[in-house]
């Protein structure tokens, strides 16, 4: 975890890459390929709130669905964080960022997602992990 956090003290997020104060930084970008950025604009899911300015992450082989923002993510590591070392059940980790973003805050992680049943996705889950 330590390689992580030194990493973002190099990074410059855009404004639209927007994170909470105080909440401790990560930035596992480099172990997500994939993820690209989309014009939410282009989603047709009606609650995805393209009006809220924050930058849209997708997996490039699946654009239509997005992965959480940067804040979201923030606040399941921040609130990870306060229980490292305890189990934690995730429900649908879509491609992993957000499994991502809770293992880095040592939490003691499972994850239930049927999509982890494609080979392809298991892959790319287990790649980013």
């Amino acid at each position: 975890m330590t390689e992580t956090n030194e990493i973002i003290k190099n990074v410059s997020l855009s404004t639209w890459d927007y994170i909470s104060p105080g909440f401790e930084i990560i930035y596992p970008d480099s172990a997500f390929p994939n993820m690209i950025l989309e014009d939410p604009k282009s989603s047709y899911w009606p609650y995805l709130r393209p009006e809220i300015p924050h930058n849209w992450y997708v997996d490039r082989q699946e654009p239509f669905i997005g992965f959480l923002n940067r804040d979201e993510a923030h606040i399941l590591y921040n609130t990870a964080l306060k229980f490292a070392g305890k189990k934690a059940l995730e429900i649908g980790c879509w491609r992993g960022w957000s499994a991502c973003h809770l293992a880095l805050a040592e939490v003691e992680l499972d994850v239930i997602d049927p999509v982890l049943a494609k080979e392809d996705v298991n892959e790319s889950v287990t790649t980013s992990l």
